[in-house]
């Protein structure tokens, strides 16, 4: 598995993580398509004003993908697509996005990480490894979401096992 910060230049395409999007939607309970989300004005934001870290495959496509803004003046990170396909769960690739989201957060002076899901057994894993609490819930067309916060500051990270290199031209 190869770790990357996507750019622009990189040999993985807008349209290739807007497919992987649409794909591992399409397993989500609910899919995001239910909310008439518009796949590619979503893409091209998360692409043009988030970082995006990416999961490639020894064929480069992506296995895993973690989105996130950090461009407020606020001391937020928020996630906004996290992602692993299939085939890779259960190998660390989430973890590894993860924890290198935070470290990224951490290293441009955010405190706090937010994410909205409705996944329990994410809610499960986020509180127990991170220390993660519900700071608010409503339900969306008949869905229990969860606003998650966690305090970087509590979170211990060790050296990363994977090494993350920007995206190669």
């Amino acid at each position: 598995m190869r770790y990357c910060v996507w750019n622009a230049a990189s040999s993985v395409t807008v349209d290739d993580i807007l497919a992987y999007v649409k794909t591992l939607d399409a397993s989500m309970n609910p899919p995001l398509a239910n909310y008439g989300i518009d796949f590619p004005v979503f893409v091209k934001k998360m692409t043009d004003l988030g970082v995006v870290l990416l999961a490639l495959d020894d064929e480069n496509r992506i296995a895993g993908m973690f989105a996130f803004y950090c461009y407020d003046e606020s001391q937020n990170g928020f996630c906004t697509w996290f992602g692993v396909r299939s085939d890779c769960r259960g190998r660390g690739v989430g973890t590894m996005l993860r924890e290198e989201c935070f470290q990224i957060l951490k290293a441009r002076g955010r405190r706090y990480f937010r994410i909205r899901t409705s996944t329990a057994s994410l809610i499960a894993s986020l509180t127990k490894r991170y220390g993660a609490v519900v700071e608010s819930r409503e339900t969306v067309a008949g869905v229990e979401k969860s606003m998650m916060l966690i305090d970087l500051n509590a979170v211990e990270l060790g050296e990363s096992k994977a090494t993350f290199e920007m995206s190669e031209p």
